[in-house]
């Protein structure tokens, strides 16, 4: 990792384990990287352990973008790092790969430093009527994140959840919502969702979307923006 980080023109720091990381960024005053890397395999406690110590601390440290570093054959532990709130996955066959390497830790460098802005534009976005929820199923169907298996599908529905009611309203969990049956079912699940803020469904999408990004970068997430694409234009149309 220090070779790629070089030879990227990156600094790169690294630790051994969480009580070591911890020291680290706590010597000399609070120390704020620009992306801290979550290896999943340390000795005792993982860096997921180390995510939810530092969003409990609160203050620059809560704050610091964080990404996964992990392999995509454990599809557990990123299900695990989703739900806890990471945002970013980097895969660890990118070892292998320094053009990939670089690209990738800018891209979520750049993800971070410019969160999306949700939009609320669409004017028949609360009319169920105009539901794009077929479209966004076909796009949570797709083969690239198929692969990675039902738990990270979930978890990556339960953050756009979040994420399109940031105001606490009450949301079904994704054990409860079957994102593979029928789009009247799932339209039905989420009518008091969308009575109680209109531009939800729009929201949703959105959210999706850049979720899928942060999880699989650009490049890999780009075959879901036309399912995603065709939602929000079911939005935009007549009821």
């Amino acid at each position: 990792m220090q070779h790629l980080a070089r030879r990227s023109g990156q600094d790169l720091v690294w630790r051994a384990d969480v009580p070591s990381a911890w020291e680290y960024f706590h010597a000399d005053g609070t120390r704020r990287p620009d992306l801290v890397l979550l290896d999943v395999n340390l000795p005792g406690a993982s860096g997921i352990d180390l995510f939810r110590r530092m969003r409990a601390e609160g203050g620059e440290l809560a704050s610091l973008p964080a990404a996964l570093f992990v392999a995509w054959s454990v599809p557990g532990l990123i299900a695990e790092g989703l739900a806890a709130g990471v945002d970013f996955v980097v895969a660890k066959d990118l070892l292998g790969r320094p053009d990939g390497w670089k690209e990738r830790i800018e891209e979520v460098m750049d993800y971070a430093a410019h969160p999306p802005v949700l939009s609320s534009a669409v004017e028949n976005a609360g009319v169920v009527g105009a539901s794009p929820l077929p479209a966004v199923q076909q796009a949570l169907r797709h083969p690239s994140l198929l692969r990675l298996g039902d738990e990270v599908v979930r978890a990556l529905w339960a953050r756009a959840l979040r994420r399109a009611l940031p105001g606490g309203e009450q949301f079904p969990e994704p054990t409860d919502v079957d994102v593979w049956g029928s789009a009247a079912k799932l339209t039905q699940t989420l009518a008091p969702l969308i009575a109680c803020r209109p531009t939800f469904l729009a929201d949703l999408v959105n959210c999706l979307s850049y979720q899928a990004a942060c999880l699989l970068g650009k490049a890999a997430s780009e075959p879901l923006r036309l399912p995603l694409a065709a939602a929000l234009d079911r939005l935009a149309g007549p009821a």
